[in-house]
């Protein structure tokens, strides 16, 4: 589902930043209590850390096929 996405980001630093980006508007969003927002940013985290965690190997083996399988 996400491989066609994945792919079209090239660069391997690019989704360690996403991911920096959006654990720092985290922080913001709860700070100001603002939940709403913090509750989105909470998903571009999850998708980032497994794109990062994809493109430097960092992922168990097996992990990709027991999740999307």
């Amino acid at each position: 589902m996400f491989e066609k996405f994945s792919h079209e980001v090239t660069s391997p630093y690019l989704w360690f930043f996403i991911l920096l980006l959006a654990l720092r508007a985290e922080y913001s969003c709860l700070k100001k209590k603002d939940y709403i927002h913090a509750a989105a940013f909470l998903a571009v985290i999850v998708i980032a850390a497994y794109f990062a965690a994809s493109k430097y190997g960092l992922l168990p083996h097996g992990f990709e096929e027991s999740l999307f399988s």
